[in-house]
């Protein structure tokens, strides 16, 4: 019988968006609020998934291009821009 092997975990980077309190606040370094919050939670609940890439805040423009670059896995308190296709 095969020996079971350990899920690897799964990074997922993350960046933070400029200026959209209470979701992002960065204070000294460090990501705050309500986004950094939801993704501890995530983490808690399982243990396989690590988000990473988020202590710096950057432009919607900048998180917008490295999502469609793939630089980027994921957006959190993302408001729409100008390359936004919702129908708002």
């Amino acid at each position: 019988m095969a020996a079971a092997s350990t899920p690897l975990p799964l990074t997922i980077t993350v960046l933070a968006q400029e200026s959209i309190a209470p979701k992002w606040v960065m204070e000294d370094g460090t990501a705050q609020g309500l986004c950094p919050d939801l993704m501890a939670a995530i983490e808690r609940i399982e243990p396989r998934v690590r988000f990473a890439g988020y202590q710096q805040a950057r432009s919607l423009l900048v998180i917008e291009d490295a999502l469609e670059t793939g630089r980027a896995g994921a957006a959190a308190a993302w408001r729409c821009g100008s390359r936004c296709r919702c129908t708002k």
